[in-house]
């Protein structure tokens, strides 16, 4: 079996998807991984990729790494009712992306000063060829720390 590494998109802390409130993340209702208390507003892509999928409020985006494995970055719970203030984004979809390369950058002062909770999902949603998904937690740097082993079949 194969692994791939995936690494955090925030600088921050990791912590268990089980502390997400919100079920559809912490349920795994659309795939396992880990979230990020991230401890500013600059998020990087994840791995070696293409943007596949950017929402119109730029509070998520997907990236599908070299060798296939669908991500995605949901910055916060209920962002989307910010509609795009305070979101600023840096890619375009189909845009080939390094692991490191900034994606976005939101405002992290104006999600807590309207009661958002800024803790962000990062989640395999394409799990055909994953055999297992091994969450780490604890302090992480943007583009640097590996916050997920993954086991390709």
């Amino acid at each position: 079996m194969a692994q791939e590494i995936i690494y955090a998109p925030f600088t921050g802390t990791a912590v268990p998807m089980t502390q997400v409130p919100d079920p559809v993340f912490s349920e795994n209702h659309i795939g396992q991984g880990v979230a990020v208390q991230p401890a500013d507003g600059v998020v990087v892509s994840p791995a070696d990729g293409v943007i596949s999928a950017l929402t119109r409020t730029n509070h998520a985006f997907c990236v599908t790494t070299d060798v296939g494995t669908e991500l995605l970055i949901h910055i916060g719970i209920d962002t989307v009712k910010l509609e795009g203030k305070g979101f600023k984004c840096y890619v375009q979809k189909g845009q080939r992306v390094r692991r490191g390369d900034k994606v976005m950058k939101f405002d992290l002062r104006l999600c807590q000063k309207h009661n958002l909770n800024v803790i962000s999902p990062c989640v395999v949603i394409s799990s055909e060829e994953i055999a297992a998904v091994q969450p780490h937690t604890g302090p992480v740097k943007a583009g640097q720390t590996p916050i997920l082993t993954l086991e390709r079949t």
